[in-house]
């Protein structure tokens, strides 16, 4: 009786034991969750080099952490459509934003804050490989580039500004016809050109072999002066 006595002794002191740590566990996550606001955001690029615990900032100033990185079509229901394709490359990022580092009504005014701006842009950390979530405004060009999302996120959706491969692809659609005009242009100057010394090609020869012969007068009397100086002033007197 009293080895049975001692093992559930033994047992209800375990218990009590993972009881309480289970206890304070859920009481620092609620108090964690309280504190901090989660987001979630999601990328085309490649999330290589971030990883959970990766830092997050806003304008540059530490204030969270990447808690998750996963894929979108892992969470929510894609359609069968070619934007459902598209959003298959998704990537799905949830980071948490300590609550104190926000601006003031900043919890409330997310949705307006990303209306005047505000992005997660994916930064490069030095040359180590590792990267963070950087939070800031964008320009007004950048802020129509939205990814399309056809679901409700689970947590208040901050949206990524457009990543390096993105920008560049823009750039070369829109500078694309700029760079064909001006190839257009120095084709019809380069023919305009080839046009004038076709037509004026005996004039120009004619004035080149001008142009020849006084170089060289000038060569020889250069040479003879410098031979007998003195002929400048023989010349002189004589006149």
């Amino acid at each position: 009786m009293s080895a049975s006595r001692n093992v559930r002794a033994g047992v209800f002191v375990v218990f009590s034991v993972l009881l309480a740590v289970a206890l304070l566990a859920a009481l620092g996550a609620f108090a964690s969750s309280r504190d901090r606001l989660r987001i979630e955001t999601y990328i085309e690029e490649s999330a290589q080099g971030l990883s959970e615990g990766s830092a997050v900032r806003f304008r540059g100033v530490p204030v969270g952490t990447v808690e998750e990185i996963s894929f979108a079509w892992s969470k929510y229901a894609l359609p069968r459509t070619e934007e459902g394709l598209r959003q298959i490359r998704y990537t799905r990022i949830v980071f948490t934003v300590r609550k104190d580092m926000l601006p003031e009504g900043a919890e409330k005014e997310l949705d307006e804050m990303v209306d005047r701006g505000l992005r997660v842009n994916v930064r490069n950390q030095g040359i180590t490989g590792l990267r963070y979530l950087d939070l800031d405004f964008v320009s007004e060009s950048a802020r129509a580039r939205l990814l399309p999302v056809s679901w409700t996120p689970e947590y208040p959706y901050m949206p990524a500004a457009p990543g390096l491969e993105e920008t560049f692809s823009r750039f070369l659609e829109d500078a694309g016809p700029k760079f064909e005009a001006l190839v257009t242009n120095m084709t019809e100057a380069a023919s305009s050109l080839r046009a004038a010394l076709d037509e004026d090609g005996p004039v120009l020869a004619e004035s080149m072999e001008a142009l020849r012969r006084s170089s060289s007068a000038l060569e020889g009397l250069a040479a003879s002066l410098r031979d007998d100086p003195g002929q400048l002033l023989r010349a002189s007197d004589d006149e």
